[in-house]
């Protein structure tokens, strides 16, 4: 019988670790040079084990920046999306009318409870009844250790109902904050 993949095993473990709280949210697990050294195994497969875990949904990367725990909770929470929405979308059509990547101001990191140096998506739309009149001028953060892969085409909808298909995440709340 074949032993289990060196890289699977080192996922595992590390997989363990995240589970029982040793890796925090937001936490960076040892670099791979320093897991390949404890494990004595070549960075490979250490890299194959850390993508194992991304596949998983336990870490994500951003490069240039390193490898962090990913939260769990916004993974497995159950929320209606219509509870979600500020807007009634069958009633009003959203129009894009900016997409950022980037980092964003101390009180929105804040509200967030990311780092001043994380990566935001930051979307700002207009909801416009039919008669062309502005209803509303929605501006949605989104950390992009939380959720990767959102592009413009992705916002002139609801992106509850997207988030969950096509990037399989449940939000858990949306908090709303009124000038």
């Amino acid at each position: 019988m074949k032993d289990t993949p060196k890289y699977l095993a080192i996922a595992e473990k590390l997989k363990h670790e995240i589970e029982t709280g040793e890796y925090q949210p937001n936490d960076q697990p040892p670099k791979e040079f320093d897991l390949a050294r404890s494990y004595n195994v070549s960075r490979i497969t250490v890299r194959n084990a850390m993508k194992e875990l991304e596949s998983q949904g336990l870490i994500y990367r951003i490069q240039g920046a390193g490898t962090y725990v990913k939260e769990r909770n916004l993974m497995h929470a159950t929320v209606d999306s219509n509870q979600l929405e500020l807007i009634n979308l069958k009633k009003y059509k959203l129009k894009l009318l900016d997409f950022e990547v980037g980092q964003v101001i101390p009180k929105i990191t804040e509200a967030l409870n990311v780092q001043p140096y994380d990566i935001v998506y930051t979307i700002k739309r207009a909801a416009m009844a039919t008669n062309k009149q502005l209803v509303a001028f929605p501006k949605i953060c989104i950390p992009a250790k939380v959720i990767q892969g959102l592009n413009m085409e992705m916002m002139e909808s609801s992106i509850y109902p997207l988030i969950q298909q096509k990037l399989n995440v449940k939000p858990a709340k949306a908090t709303r904050e009124f000038p």
